[in-house]
């Protein structure tokens, strides 16, 4: 809220990113929710992460970096 022009750093979900990495975080598998199509505040354009959170073979997440290094 203090910097409302760094969204993109600070959006729940690259943020969440840092937390993973430190903490012991659990999911239930198969995954059954995902999040719901819309429109991104952060992304400027409509979004469906369905497939990306269904996807359990995340081989290619883990083979980069998971969050910017300035966060």
């Amino acid at each position: 809220m203090r910097e409302p022009e760094k969204k993109q750093q600070y959006a729940i979900d690259i943020y969440w990113k840092r937390l993973q990495a430190s903490n012991r975080w659990f999911m239930i598998v198969p995954p059954t929710i995902i999040q719901r199509e819309g429109f991104s505040d952060v992304e400027h354009r409509e979004t469906n992460y369905a497939g990306l959170m269904l996807d359990m073979n995340k081989e290619w997440l883990f083979k980069r970096q998971m969050f910017p290094p300035n966060l």
